[in-house]
Formats: C-alpha cells, sequence, structure tokens
C-alpha cells in the first residue's frame, strides 16, 4: 500500500466518541471489554510498528469529537507528523472544544 500512498488516513474507532461517563466502568471484565472497543482501530498499525497521528476531525451532532488517525511507512514518523501539522493548519478542529452538557 505505501508504495502507492505516502501516509493512509483511518478513523481512531467505530463508534461515536464515549463521555467519561461511559468509560469509567472501574476495573475487570467491563475495562477489557472497553479497551478492547476503543482499540480496535489502531492496534493494526501498532502491531505493525506503523507511525501514527491522531487528531480531531470533527463533532457529532452530540457534540463528541470525531478522531482520525494517519498512518505512515515504518520509521517514517516525519510524513505522519507532516500530514497531521498540514491538516491542523488547514482545519480549526483542534482548538474547538467538546460541548458540555
Amino acid at each position: 500500500m505505501f508504495s502507492q500512498v505516502d501516509v493512509l488516513h483511518a478513523p481512531v474507532v467505530a463508534f461515536q466518541t464515549p463521555t467519561i461517563e461511559e468509560t469509567d466502568v472501574g476495573g475487570g471484565e467491563r475495562a477489557v471489554k472497553l479497551l478492547a472497543q476503543v482499540t480496535r482501530l489502531t492496534r493494526p498499525g501498532n502491531y505493525l510498528g506503523l507511525p501514527s497521528v491522531s487528531a480531531v476531525a470533527g463533532f457529532t451532532r452530540a457534540g463528541m469529537p470525531v478522531g482520525m488517525q494517519l498512518l505512515s511507512r515504518p520509521f517514517d514518523e516525519a510524513s505522519a507528523l507532516r500530514a497531521g501539522h498540514a491538516f491542523q493548519g488547514a482545519t480549526d478542529w483542534h482548538q474547538r472544544v467538546p460541548r458540555v452538557r
């Protein structure tokens, strides 16, 4: 794939970002299940040793942030960081905050 692209754009999670309340599950099996859900889309890049940058890429109608990750080829942290920097230079999502309930 990286012979044709410098950076891959992918979601961070496949569901709406949970609130702090929704993630305050204590320990045990509920925590293990939540951790598995939250890290499902970022694990492949970690296992493959792909540098990545995560950034806020918008907000849902409910006001929760939407995350994206930018992955680059192994040992090419500079490309992921340049892409993240360019994205933040072209948008202002990183300067916004979620609505407080």
